[in-house]
């Protein structure tokens, strides 16, 4: 009788630890199980569903979907562009179905974070194209996600360059004047978001430049002025506010370039600008002054602001505006105000007619005078 079992033995490592993965790569069993990735295995399964064509939209979604759900960890944003998963996620950005592009556009713009993810997105020129086409998007929702990641992308110095080189920035600028004027109470967080990604690349000449000569500023005046009336009833004060807001910070950026102060000027922004100057908003106040500051180095700007009269032509609006921030409670438009009328006043009719408005308020000299000293 035999006494002891014979087992069978190899020295083969695979036989011996048969969880070391294989070194070549194996095909996906069943790739649709997302269920069996868990733990370190998690990133790398959903980094292959995502290129599984075959996959279900719903499939694909419920990956995308877990994916944004991990990407919120620094570590696992660095796995992901390990995995290519910027590249595989914005080909998913075009794909047919539309909660398909909204996610895919959400994991992109949080990878967008780290330098290599904006790297791994610029290493192919189609991925600009993808993008550009999807700013237009007939999906209101898509394109809000689309908004959402450019706004990320133009956080970053290196993301403004890479929309300048690709022709993004034009692109942005075309959608924004096209859906300011449809269907504004469907289209306003979109369009905050392209006034939040116009605002990063107002600061910087490159990125300005491919926002003018564009109508944008024509828009702007539009939307500001709004002599029909169309914003205030199809928002809430509260947003056609941070509308304004948005359009003023960027204002008061691009008109830092001469070429932008012409087209402001022909666009009658300094007019529609020295509305807000008594606005009862300090941000408001504090952007717009900003903006006559810039312009008033212009020889042409400071004919312009000193020949603005009012409705009855007998007194100078945008001037007197100016005059009367001059005792504003907050440091900067003070200052903004002062450096403005420093400016016209070399104009020489500009220099009349601000003696003429401060000729009995020596008080006020006496405080432009010490702000002057300190400049």
């Amino acid at each position: 009788m035999q006494s002891y079992t014979i087992y069978k033995v190899s020295e083969f490592l695979k036989d011996r630890h048969p969880y070391i993965p294989s070194r070549v790569e194996r095909p996906l069993l069943d790739p649709e199980q997302v269920a069996v990735a868990y733990n370190e295995r998690a990133i790398p399964k959903l980094a292959d569903l995502l290129t599984y064509t075959d996959l279900t939209s719903q499939k694909r979604i419920e990956t995308l979907q877990t994916l944004n759900e991990l990407v919120s960890h620094q570590e696992t944003k660095a796995e992901m562009i390990r995995h290519n998963i910027v590249l595989s996620a914005t080909n998913l950005i075009a794909d047919d179905n539309e909660e398909v592009r909204c996610q895919a556009a959400k994991l992109v713009g949080s990878l967008f974070f780290l330098d290599i993810g904006r790297s791994q997105f610029d290493m192919r020129e189609g991925n600009y194209t993808i993008i550009q086409n999807l700013i237009l998007d007939k999906v209101v929702k898509v394109r809000e996600c689309v908004g959402w990641m450019l706004c990320r992308l133009s956080v970053h110095k290196d993301g403004i360059a890479m929309m300048y080189k690709s022709g993004t920035i034009i692109k942005i600028v075309e959608a924004f004047n096209k859906f300011s004027f449809l269907l504004i109470e469907d289209n306003y967080k979109f369009l905050f978001y392209l006034l939040d990604a116009m605002m990063n690349l107002s600061m910087y000449d490159f990125g300005i430049r491919h926002m003018l000569n564009k109508g944008l500023l024509k828009t702007f005046n539009t939307i500001l002025s709004d002599k029909e009336f169309y914003y205030l009833k199809n928002l809430t004060d509260v947003i056609y506010e941070q509308m304004r807001e948005l359009i003023l910070n960027t204002l008061k950026n691009i008109v830092l370039i001469d070429e932008a102060k012409v087209e402001a000027m022909n666009e009658g922004l300094i007019e529609t600008v020295s509305n807000f100057l008594n606005s009862t908003i300090e941000i408001e106040r504090f952007t717009s002054s900003s903006f006559m500051m810039s312009m008033a180095n212009n020889l042409d700007a400071k004919r312009k602001i000193c020949n603005h009269f009012d409705k009855n032509g007998s007194r100078f609006e945008t001037l007197e505006k100016l005059c009367v921030l001059l005792e504003d409670k907050n440091e900067d438009v003070k200052s903004n105000s002062i450096l403005a009328l420093k400016l016209l006043s070399q104009f020489p009719a500009g220099f009349l007619m601000i003696v003429d408005i401060l000729h009995d308020k020596l008080k006020l000299l006496d405080e432009v005078n010490r702000i002057l000293n300190h400049f």
